[in-house]
This record gives structure tokens, sequence and C-alpha cells, in this order.
């Protein structure tokens, strides 16, 4: 690879630029989208830009935007301070193209709103939209992110079909096993982001004769066990206490224990199986193998009886695993065809199915034509954090942008940024042998090495530190280069003063010493290290922090803060504890955390405090609230206050006025009440960590609140639902996670994966030490397989085959490695890591890179391979204090004094940091602007009713409910709003060309439960259905006639939601705008409309008009909208005439309604039809008025058409629609 030059790397090919952390990444990618925009006179629609992250795609946009701003000012000027800036100027200037420069960037700033700028979702969202019939796509579905969800409900159907009737020793089993619900969803969710994962080891189909059996005869043995125990238990607790036993195995202490283990054993019920832990201490073999020398083992036909029992458990156990392998099996087969059925009658897509369509899409034979218009749409791409991918991303990007295609000259360059060491996101489908594999593609390849983050000599550091290992992340593919002080980078240092003995090395290595035991060295465990590290580091920032406040410790001129510092860790468990230790020792500290709102302690005080207002007069739960950390009272308090009578009557008396505000004025009224009058918010900042669990009470308020109003739940449904979302066994929501509470002048705590992409100028990484985790039969295991690791595999076990054991060691091993480094690279001044001999560290990536003594595992020679991780592991395990000192010491030499090798300190005490509050005069500022009442968001319900309340579905006619008062009534569905929304969702579900008669029945009775219908309405209901879809209807005399029932899926798309900028818009300029279109195209518009729009009073609006289409179709190639309307006009066909639908559709506004649609489909039409011709391709406006739909009659009854000329369609754009700029320019051209 060569150093990668900004100013004059080639903007054509295939390239790679493999960034070293902190070396500019982003400025790298707006250098280039600057280069192309005026080298290549390039538009920013034209310029793919892609991420990974919603919170990336805003950074870059505004990087990007700020470097082109930059640019056009140092045109102006002629000099900038930043130097690629400066250079690419002055050569403008000197090619004399600063003018057209000028131009371009200028263009590019206006235009910048329309910059391709998105996370690969988002991309193949628009996509697949702009390119709806090449990739087969429809749109209307709706996105979800709680796909887990969906999931689990088909795992729970699954879990009820298999195990609610099974065996009853099947299901202990599984439950003893983890194959359980929880299980399955771990399991579930450990290979949900991979979907060409390919399973081994197909498990043998369980005989269940012989499962049976197996199953009898157990039984038959325990029933023998019992009688038997209850004879003799006497007699053989006696035998075991005789002096002949091994002691250690047979004390009195452990024997009474195996004999308690096996009296609650045998007096549960349920099924008696597994066996107990210690069962096999009673079996013949043990007791024999136990015997003292010279001793005679005990015998007793009981334990014969037990011998028989443990060997029958073993081969049951194997039968068991086999049905349970098998279900693990089928499970994924199950999903796998379910769920894609679930998501098609729901219409629903998860966003990840957005990347496999799109996929699919360009995989199937005429993709190269979907590939080609990506490519012409977009003439440049840039993918940022390209480490990233994941192997249905590669594709996409290998399909549109990677394939060598000799017929095409002009191809768009497309750089790949990204760096392997930091790909860190395995566990959300990331796949670094898809780097590794588009990494061979490339036409060139390029490094950035200068570094603009850390000091000289932490970078000496890091370096040393990875050049300790010849393959350093162990993958000979991933390379590793010395990352160097970019010039100008780091300007900033890190001074420490004063009296105390600072330590200049910008890397300290603490090493906890060896652990004695019984004379030997052992490695030390977890728990026996963790309080050791939580004392240093707390000791070590709380010093840090009292020297800066002394002035002794300053970055630049200024002194540390403790926002200054992070401390980095792998779990939120970890998190935990590092909060706790800080605030013991009066460090502000914030934690960056997944943890869920639900989980929390607050939540449960929620409860009780919830509960308590239900019923207020109920003094037990009164008690239970006001000793909740919310109202806090202690146990003595609260017997104070309950033999005080006046107090406590005044207690239950402000329980009742909660109560009572709770029904009258809602739940938030309620609740802000309660914070004020019981002073919540004082009582839980006076705590040490009042702070979080402020954040958490106000978070829970809020979401409470909005369920409350979303669901309409009163006061007992809140309180149930938030009970339900406490359930520990419940999926748990990413909209739920922990808020983060303010982090000014706080230690930030951060999981290393959150921290990518941060920096801070102190960074403590107390825990990196974690090793391999030990996997289980009963764990399905996970690794690469194929020629260069090509696919992901799953090896659900029994037992895992050794070469994926190791291959999956050495995948997680890599990524232990990739964390280390994104840990360490995130320190800008001053970097603390804790190592030491620690017991299930041997996999971790410090032991690799400091003690590995075999670097190559050549998996060709499986035998070799797995004796050489398995050396390794064990050689860790027999370090010494000084081999590791002596390695250690090594590494800190190469290092030249930027890496100090010390003992973990041991404090003394933590010195408590002053609670400093600021102090000042508050002052309220005077808001002078002006708001703009006008603008806002508005809908057809909106300009018709004159207020917009937001809906997620369409515009629907609100009528009495009606319900049948005799059983005739059953032959006609009732009028009203419930039926009206029970016939659109029917409608928009329905499969057009479905003539299953039984899945017609079937939709019919899951749509009339689901709205609230008696079954007795399906027969009405299909019959209508079918009426409509048997309708001929002319298309306009377009040409030849149609049913609704010709029209395929791909060819519709329901409630078709759309945006449009609007003019300022009053009832008076609609009015004129009605008017002139009347007088342009006489007898479209029924006069009696002019009149009717005097009803109309909404107030001036300029903004945004939302609506939703009911039915968008194309057929021989024209484009119809269609709407269904359910109003009941009267039993007699004559209410459902033209003349009568005339009136009606005035009546109702329906005439505005359709202009407004049609608009909306003529703007969409324009912008993504090629060659999109008004009279060519738009067939019409079908509004459908369904209970006056009758075939025999064909349009005469319950059928308003019409199409509106090219005309009048114009006029609507240009009276109604807010031009872009680009309109605008292209206007003024014409």
């Amino acid at each position: 690879m060569k150093p990668f030059d900004l100013l004059n790397a080639p903007l054509q090919g295939r390239n790679l630029i493999e960034a070293n952390a902190g070396t500019g990444k982003t400025y790298a990618i707006s250098g280039l989208f600057l280069r192309l925009i005026v080298e290549h006179a390039l538009q920013v629609g034209e310029i793919l830009v892609m991420t990974y992250t919603v919170a990336a795609t805003e950074e870059l946009k505004d990087r990007i935007r700020c470097t082109l701003s930059r640019a056009l000012e140092a045109l102006g000027h002629g000099r900038v301070e930043d130097l690629f800036l400066d250079s690419f100027v002055r050569r403008l200037a000197e090619d004399d193209r600063t003018n057209s420069a000028r131009r371009r960037l200028a263009t590019a700033l206006r235009d910048f709103d329309e910059a391709a700028i998105f996370t690969i979702h988002g991309f193949c969202q628009r996509t697949l939209q702009e390119n709806a019939f090449e990739s087969h796509s429809t749109f209307n579905a709706e996105l979800i992110t709680e796909s887990e969800k969906i999931t689990d409900l088909i795992l729970q159907d699954f879990w009820r079909r298999h195990f609610y009737e099974a065996q009853p020793e099947l299901v202990a089993y599984a439950l003893e096993t983890k194959n359980n619900l929880a299980g399955y969803r771990s399991f579930l969710r450990q290979i949900s982001s991979h979907p060409d994962i390919r399973i081994v080891l197909e498990p043998p189909a369980p005989n269940h004769d012989i499962v049976e059996e197996e199953i009898a005869a157990y039984r038959r043995e325990i029933s023998k066990l019992r009688d038997s125990w209850k004879e003799c238990r006497e007699t053989v607790c006696s035998l075991l206490r005789d002096g002949s036993l091994n002691g250690k195995v047979y004390g009195e202490y452990q024997t009474d224990r195996y004999v308690d283990e096996l009296d609650v054993f045998l007096e549960r019920g349920g099924p008696c199986f597994p066996l107990p832990k210690n069962f096999e201490k009673f079996t013949a073999g043990k007791l024999s193998r136990s015997c003292r020398k010279g001793c005679v083992p005990p015998k007793h036909h009981f334990f014969e009886i037990c011998q028989v029992i443990n060997d029958l458990e073993k081969r049951l156990k194997v039968v068991l695993d086999s049905i349970l392998l098998s279900l693990k099996k089928e499970l994924l087969q199950t999903i796998h065809a379910e769920l894609p059925a679930f998501k098609t009658r729901r219409n629903i897509l998860f966003f990840d199915d957005l990347l496999l369509r799109l996929r699919d899409a360009l995989g199937r034979p005429e993709g190269d034509l979907l590939a080609a218009a990506i490519r012409r749409k977009y003439r440049a791409a840039l993918i940022d954090e390209f480490q990233d991918t994941d192997p249905v991303q590669y594709a996409i990007l290998q399909a549109a942008f990677l394939c060598n295609r000799p017929e095409e000259s002009d191809k768009p360059p497309i750089f790949l940024i990204g760096d392997p060491k930091q790909a860190i996101y395995s566990f959300r489908g990331a796949d670094i042998f898809a780097y590794m594999a588009a990494a061979k593609q490339v036409d060139a390849a390029y490094t950035l090495q200068e570094n603009w983050r850390s000091a000289p000599a932490l970078l000496n550091a890091v370096n040393s530190v990875f050049h300790s290992h010849p393959n350093p992340f162990v993958y000979e593919a991933i390379s590793f280069m010395d990352s160097k002080p970019a010039p100008g980078g780091q300007k900033e240092q890190l001074i420490l003063a004063g009296p105390d003995e600072w330590d200049p090395a910008p890397l300290q290595l603490w090493v906890i010493p060896d652990h004695q035991k019984g004379g030997k060295v052992k490695p030390l465990g977890k728990g026996h290290a963790t309080p050791g590290i939580l004392q240093a580091v707390t000791a070590e920032i709380s010093h840090l922090l009292d020297a800066g406040r002394k002035g002794m410790a300053l970055i630049g001129n200024r002194r540390i803060e403790a926002g200054d510092v992070a401390v980095l860790v792998r779990s939120n468990r970890e998190a935990r504890l590092i909060q706790q230790a800080l605030l013991e020792g009066s460090i502000p500290a914030v934690m960056h955390s997944r943890d869920n709102l639900f989980d929390s302690l607050e939540a449960t005080d929620m409860d009780l405090l919830l509960r308590a207002i239900e019923v207020p007069n109920d003094e037990r739960r009164l008690g239970a609230a006001m000793m909740t950390s919310l109202l806090g009272l202690s146990i003595g308090a609260l017997y104070r206050l309950k033999i005080d009578e006046r107090q406590w009557e005044n207690c239950l008396q402000r329980f009742r006025n909660y109560h009572r505000q709770w029904q009258e004025a809602g739940f938030m009224r309620m609740m802000r009440s309660l914070l004020r009058i019981e002073d919540i918010r004082s009582r839980l900042l006076s705590q040490p960590d009042g702070e979080r669990r402020l954040t958490n009470v106000l978070h829970l308020a809020e979401v409470l609140h909005h369920e409350s109003l979303e669901r309409n739940r009163g006061m007992r449904g809140l309180i149930r639902w938030l009970a339900e979302q406490r359930d520990p066994g419940k999926m748990r929501s990413d909209e739920h996670q922990l808020r983060l509470e303010s982090d000014a002048r706080a230690v930030r705590i951060v999981t290393i994966h959150k921290s990518k992409g941060l920096e801070y100028p102190v960074v403590f990484c107390p825990f990196v030490w974690e090793g391999a985790k030990d996997v289980s039969k009963n764990d399905a295991l996970t690794c690469h397989g194929g020629d260069e690791n090509s696919f992901l595999l799953c090896d659900l076990g029994l037992p895992h085959q050794a070469l994926h054991e190791l291959r999956a060691y050495r995948e997680g091993l890599a990524e232990r490695v990739r964390l280390l480094y994104v840990a360490l690279t995130r320190a800008k001044h001053r970097c603390y890591l804790v190592w030491g001999h620690f017991n299930g560290a041997g996999g971790s990536a410090p032991a690799y890179l400091f003690h590995d003594r075999t670097s190559k595992w050549d998996e060709n020679n499986p035998e070799e391979a797995i004796a050489a991780a398995a050396s390794f592991r064990n050689f860790y395990n027999e370090l010494t204090g000084p081999e590791i000192l002596r390695d250690l010491d090594r590494i800190a030499d190469s290092a030249h004094g930027s890496i100090s090798i010390a003992d973990l300190p041991v404090p003394t005490a933590v010195t408590p940091l002053p609670n400093e509050h600021w102090k000042g005069t508050l002052s309220r500022r005077n808001f002078t602007r002006k708001l703009e009442q006008s603008w806002r968001f508005t809908s057809f319900s909106s300009l018709v009713f004159g207020t917009y309340v937001p809906q997620e579905g369409a515009d629907r006619d609100r009528e009495e409910e009606y319900r049948p008062l005799k059983s005739s009534d059953w032959q006609v569905l009732p009028p009203g709003t419930q039926t009206g929304n029970l016939l659109h969702e029917f409608l928009e579900q329905l499969d057009f060309k479905e003539r299953d008669e039984m899945v017609l029945q079937q939709r019919a009775s899951e749509a009339l439960s689901s709205h609230g219908f008696d079954s007795r309405w399906k027969t009405a209901l299909l019959t209508l259905i079918r009426n409509v879809l048997a309708l001929s209807l002319s298309g306009g005399g377009n040409g030849q006639s149609f049913r609704l029932s010709d029209i395929c899926r791909g060819n519709r798309i329901s409630e078709l939601a759309f945006y449009f900028p609007l003019k300022r818009l009053t009832r008076d300029n609609l009015r004129i705008l009605f008017q002139e279109i009347s007088r342009e195209d006489p007898g479209t518009v029924p006069d009696s409309w002019d009149l009717e729009m005097e009803r109309l009073s909404f107030s001036p609006i300029r903004g945004w008009l939302r609506g939703f289409i009911d039915l968008v179709f194309v057929i021989d190639g024209r484009y119809y909208l269609l709407d269904w309307k359910s109003n009941f006009l009267g039993a007699d066909p004559s209410g459902y005439s033209p003349e009568a639908l005339k009136s009606v559709m005035v009546r109702k506004h329906y005439i505005l309604q359709y202009h407004l649609y049609a608009l909306a489909l003529h703007a969409y039409l324009k912008q993504r039809l090629p060659g999109y011709r008004v009279e060519r391709h738009f067939g019409g406006i079908y509004y459908l008025f369904l209970r006056g739909i009758d075939p025999s009659r064909g349009e005469k009854t319950g059928v308003y058409f019409d199409r509106p000329s090219e005309a009048r369609l114009t006029a609507l754009y240009d009276g109604l629609i807010e031009k872009n700029p680009a309109e605008r320019r292209n206007a003024d051209v014409a």
C-alpha cells in the first residue's frame, strides 16, 4: 500500500483507503467530495456517500458542507491555513480554473440538501423506490424497527406447539439446558443478522419409539428408588458415614448435603429429571471408586438402583439432546418459512429486508439493468466505515460498483474507506472477511498514517504494543503500519507538575502481582482482581482531578477536568462497577449504557407508587409506596408516620387527590403535581447517583404519558402495561434504553464499542483482559468456512467439530485484539492499561500480543492448528510473574520511554473532590423574533375541518355507528367509521387475484375479528368484495376495459403516502385556482363546487401537505388512483347514481380531495417515470362507493370517474407546489 495523497490521488477506478485511527478519514472523504465537485463537475446528488449510522451521516453532511464552504471562501481570499485547501486553491489558480470552481462550489452549496449522503438502509430504500418496477418492489409496506417482537411471536407459537404437551422429562431437560424461550431468543439473536448463515451437522431424526421406551424405563426405576428410600433411608445414611469412604468426598457435612438434595428431589412434584447434581454419590460405582485403601465399599440394593438410574439418565440425555437439536433446526426452518408469510400478510418490512431485496434484485438476470441505473445516477461513490460491511452489503456494492465490466469505459470512481483494525461490530453482522474479499478487487490501495489525534509519544507506545507480535491482528491480511504524528497535529500538551512524582510515559501499564495459593502461583480470579482495580482507577482519577483543581495538571493552558477522562469497558456490568466506585469517591461520572429503562430500580418504584395511587385507601399499598426511593421513608419513619393519625390521614388525602387528578386531568398532570408536592426532584438529587435516577424517573413519566395517550389506557391499563414491560422475559426495545444524564464535567464511562470514533484526553482501560468464553455443548457455534472464509456457518453442536471451535476461537481472538486497538487509540495524551496473570485471560488480546509463542496457525493442517491453540492457552496459564514482566519489559524497551511498567497502585485514601457549584446571577433572555404562524403540516382533513390531526392512515369518513336490530340485517354491512376501517384494511391487504375460497374465508374471519365484528357479517363482507373485484371498469374510454381482479400485487400500491411542499394557501386563492381550472377545462368541475368552497374555513397555511392514496395501480401503461368510499347513501341504488354521487362529491369536499391526490400522483410520475406524458400515462381517478357497486349495472351506480387534463394538472402544480431551487432554475431557463 502507498500513502494516500488527497490532493493528487487519481479520481478513477476502484480504490481502497485503509485509515489508521485518528488519521482524518472524514477529512479525506470531504476532500474527495470537493475534488469530485470541482474537477469532475459532478452535482452533489451524483456523488453517493454512504456510511452505517444516522449520526455518522449527519456528521458527514456537516463536515462536507463545511469543506465546500471553506473552499469557496478560500477561492475568494487566495490563501487559507489548511494545507490541503491552500494547495488545492493554488493549483486551480495556476490552471486558470478559479472562476469555474467558484461557480461549481456555489451551485453545490445551494443544492446541498439534495446531496446523496445516506446510511446503507437509506440508500437501499431510495434505490428500491426509484426503481420499483426494475427491482420488482412495492414500497407501500410499513417499515418497522422492532423486528425481534415479530420473530418472538413465531417463537412463542413454536414453543407452545412443541413443549406444552411434550413429555415432562423433555420439558424439564429443555429448561435445565437453556433450551427455553430465553435460550431460543438468544440463539435467534445470535444468527438474526446473518441471513445467509449455513447450518452444519445435520441432526439425526429422533426415534420417538425409543424416546418413549427410555422415559418409561427411567420412570419405573425412579418409582423403585422412591419406595426403597422410604424403607432404608437411615440405613443408607449410616453406610455412607461408616468411615470406609474418602472423607473429602463423604465427610459428615458433604453427606448431609447429598441426603438433603435427594430428599428434596424425591419429594417434589413433577418429573424427577434431570438428576440432582450429587446423585452420583449414591451409585455403587462412585462408592467403589471413593473407598479408602484396604476398606470394602458399602453394599446395598439402594446403591445398585441408583447406579441403574444414573446410567439410564445418561442414555436418556443423549436421546433428549438429539430431540432438542432437531427442534433447534426446526425452529430455524419455521422462522424462515413463517416470517416472510407473516410480513406479507401484515404488509410490513424489517429494515434489513431493504438490503436483501436490493441484493436479490441485483442478482437476477435483469439485475445488470438495475446496476447500470444506479451507476448512471451516482457517478462516484465514497463508502465510509467499509470495515463494518456485511456479506449482503458487500454483494450490493460489488454488483453496483466493484464488478469489472469491460464494456463500460466510463465507470464511476469508487473509494472504500475504512480501517480493518477497527472492525468490532461482528455482533451486528459486520464481516471482516467481506472486507478482505473486497480488498482483493480494487485497482489501487492506499493508507492514511498521519495521526492528528494523539501525542507523538503515545503513538510510539501504541505502535510498540502492536509491533510486539509478528502477526498482531491474527489474520495476515490485516497488516499493521505505524501511525505517524501529523505535521501540526496535536498542539496541546498534557502537563503534570507539582510535588507528586508523575511518571511521564503516556502509556501506563499497571501489572497485578502474582497470586499465591498454597505455596503455588495461580492465575488471579476476576472476583479477586476487580476490587483492587476499581480502587486504583478511582484513586488515580481523583489524583488527576485534584492536581487539575490546584493548577498542576493542565491540558494546554486549561486545568484538567472530569470531562477530560474516560473509562472504557467491555460490558454494562463493568460500567456499573466503575460508576459505583467513582461515586463512592465523590467523582462525578456518567455512563453511556444500553441498559433498559424498565430494568431500573426507578421502574420498580414507579410501579409501587402508581399502584398506591390507583387504590388510595389501601394502606398496605401506600406504605410500600412511601418506602420507595422516590418518597424516601425508612421503616422507622413509616412507623412514626402511621401512629400519627393526623399526618397519616394527610398522606392518604394527598394520594386521593392524585387519584382524582389522574382520572380528571390525565397522567402527566398528576405526575407533575406529585413530583412537586412530594419534592421528589430534591430528594433524588441529594443522592450520589441522583442525576441518573431523576433522569430515569422523568423518562418513565414521559413513556407512560405517551402510552396513555397513544393507546388510550386508563389507570389500571397503564399499570398493567408497566408491569408487562418490567417482565424480565419480555423483549427489550431500543427506544427504552436509558437516557444519558448530563455529562458536563463528569468522567465518561463508555463501552469500547460506543467509544469508536470518539477521543478523550485521558483514557483508562481496566478490563481489556477478558478472554474467550467457554462454549457449552448446547451453545450454537458460529464461524466462517469455505474458500477464504467466504461464508458463515453455524455448528449446532453435540459435539462441536474441533476445527469449528478453533475457527470460532481465532475469530473471537482477532476481534478482541481489534477492540484493544480501538481502546488504546481513543486517548489523546495519556492511557492506563491493566494487565496481569488472570484466570481465563489466555484468549485475551494482551495475552496474545505480549506472550504468544505460536504466531501462525495453519488451518490447512487442522490437528496442528488445534494443538497450537491449546498449547498457547496452557502456556499462558503456566506463566510466572517474572516471565510476564520479562515480556512486558521487552515491549517497554522497544518504546524508548513511552511505556511505563508498574505494579497496580495500592491507594491509601481517595481525596474527595469539592462540590463546586456555579455562583452567579441568572437572568432571562428576551425572545425578539417573530414566529411564522402559517408554516405547518396540513392535510385534506385539515383544509376541510380547519384543524390538522396527525394521522398514520388515510382520511376516513366518520359516520354514526350502527348495529343490526334483526337477523335480516346481517346481509348488509352497517354504516359507520368502524365498517369503513374494516373495508379499507381488508382491501389494502387483499390479493385481488386470489381465487382460493378457503383463503378468502380465512382473511374475512381475521379481518372481522380484528375490528370487533361478529363473524355473521362474513357473508355480507365477501359479497361486497366480490362485487367490487368483478366490476368492469372502462378506464375512462382510454382503451380496453378491466377489472380490479386483473391487477397483481406488483402493479399496485396501497396506502401510498405522499408529501409535497405547499405554497402559501388561503381559501380565497384556492377558490380562484379552481375558477381558473373551470375556465380552462369547462365542465370538469361541478358548478356547485364554487359555492361549496365558501364553507372552507382554514387559516392561511404554508408548509407541507400530507396524505395517503388508498390505491394506485398501473394497467396497460396507464396509472390510476382509486379511493374506497364506504358511505351509506341509502338502500336504493338511485342513491349511488352519477348525479347523486356528483352531489356527494361536492358536499363532502371530495372534489378537493381527489384533485390533491391527482396532483400528488402527477408530481410523483413526473419525477419518477422517464418520458412521462399526461395524455399517455395518467389514466384517471376512480372513487368507488362500495355499497353501490353492482357488476350487473356496471359504472351506472357507485362509480365516480374523472380524468384531469394536462392543463388542469399543470395549473394545480403551479398553483400549489412550492418548487425547489433546481426546478425554479429549470423553469427560468425554459
